[in-house]
């Protein structure tokens, strides 16, 4: 039953490996994170003076403790002794089902529960999803990775510029695109029309649409269903995993 539900688990496919980025630790109490502003920009220098000197700005930490989940289920002889259609027999490969879906829910709950400061917050103690992320190395200065309004040529052209905007804890500029937009079944079909249609969805006049054919980011913006996203209006944009760093 073990080799069963953990051979299940491994092949059942996991949406949100995609985009969510897992991290482990020596640690198995628990895993501590914070900001820290990185060095800036390079000084110039007159003939003969010091070099100029930077250091690390230390922001807020975060500890996360691992939370524990299990299942198990019960059989009466009765009905081990009845399965005519071997269903209990299946209960290896269910309980690894289980595993992979609760984890597709638990990965999801970082969207789905990202707008709110008190259900999902980050080191900063803001939500996940916030106009002033405050930066740790520039007194005063924030950023916003939250982007409002139902998706529409409009905001999802604001929301890619404002991706492309972000920046590191000394407000330099990160080069980081957008290559996905994440949107629950019911915007599928609009976003159909924003990104793939070759003409501009919004208007009559034969215009290019901008979205569809976008190259300055290595390729046009792909959308992906996401069935976990419990809302049916809000939608998100993601980069490729590996420039998460």
């Amino acid at each position: 039953l073990e080799f069963m539900a953990f051979d299940t688990y491994t092949r059942t496919p996991k949406q949100s490996a995609m985009w969510c980025k897992a991290t482990s630790s020596d640690n198995k109490q628990y895993l501590r994170k914070g900001y820290m502003g990185s060095l800036g920009t390079l000084l110039s220098m007159g003939e003969g003076s010091a070099i100029p000197q930077d250091g690390y700005v230390n922001g807020p930490e975060k500890t996360i403790y691992p939370a524990k989940w299990g299942l198990r289920v019960s059989v009466t002889d009765e009905a081990q002794q009845t399965d005519r259609p071997k269903i209990y027999k299946d209960i290896g490969k269910e309980l690894g089902k289980a595993a992979a879906y609760t984890l597709e829910l638990m990965n999801y709950d970082l969207l789905n529960s990202g707008f709110s400061s008190s259900v999902r917050t980050g080191a900063d103690g803001k939500a996940l999803f916030a106009t002033d992320h405050p930066l740790y190395g520039v007194t005063g200065g924030t950023y916003s990775n939250l982007q409002t309004g139902a998706l529409s040529k409009t905001t999802l052209q604001a929301a890619v510029n404002k991706f492309s905007k972000i920046v590191n804890e000394r407000n330099v500029p990160i080069v980081m695109s957008a290559k996905t937009l994440e949107i629950p079944i019911e915007l599928e079909w609009l976003a159909k029309e924003l990104l793939l249609s070759p003409d501009d969805p919004t208007t009559a006049n034969r215009s290019i649409n901008s979205l569809a054919r976008d190259g300055y980011n290595g390729g046009p913006l792909k959308y992906r269903v996401n069935r976990f996203l419990t809302s049916q209006t809000a939608w998100f944009l993601s980069c490729d995993k590996g420039e998460q760093d």
